[in-house]
């Protein structure tokens, strides 16, 4: 490879991420999770290290900020819920886009993935604030954690509840995050493999 070519090869990076930021700018509403999933994977494209960003959101869906809340090893102490909260606070967001990725190439969420996402919207409950999406982005593929926690369709949160007397039975909750029923919230109810 010639010295040109090496040159090129190593601006790649830098010229796909101001690609990435000018997209934003061009496309301020994320109201569409299939825009922010495309954002991410364009983000993320050039990414060697595992990185977590999130898009902070007014209640038009509008772009407030782009923040980058991690970069290295991620793991569910990387992502402290309280920085988060405090960030969105500071910047009176009222929903969030969560994305990190997979440099490994495997858009496939873990286990930590999914508990992270599930300990997250605990945080956010208090605040009401709405986390729209956690992506997981590995090369052109993106996966998102949320309808493995929740029905989106019918806007409800599953849990297995574990009544006070320890008998165990699953519950649906009527609304999107709150448990009125007064049962401790536990393990989330995921999709059946196929």
């Amino acid at each position: 490879m010639g010295r040109c070519a090496a040159a090129f090869l190593k601006v790649i990076p830098a010229l796909c991420e101001r690609y990435s930021k000018e997209k934003v700018r061009r496309h301020m509403n994320f109201s569409s999770l299939e825009r922010a999933a495309s954002f991410f994977i364009d983000y993320y494209l050039s990414k060697t290290e595992e990185e977590v960003t999130m898009l902070l959101l007014d209640n038009g869906n509008r772009l407030i900020s782009f923040e980058r809340v991690h970069v290295g090893s991620v793991n569910s102490s990387a992502v402290n819920p309280r920085k988060l909260v405090e960030t969105a606070m500071k910047k009176n967001a009222v929903s969030l886009i969560l994305a990190h990725n997979h440099p490994s190439g495997e858009a496939k969420p873990s286990k930590s993935d999914i508990d992270t996402t599930r300990h997250l919207m605990d945080a956010f409950l208090p605040i009401d604030l709405q986390l729209k999406a956690h992506f997981v982005v590995a090369g052109d593929r993106c996966t998102d954690i949320l309808p493995m926690l929740y029905d989106r369709t019918r806007f409800q949160v599953r849990y297995i509840a574990v009544h006070s007397g320890d008998e165990e039975r699953e519950e649906e909750n009527s609304s999107a995050y709150p448990n009125p029923s007064g049962f401790s919230l536990t393990q989330p109810i995921l999709p059946e493999e196929k």
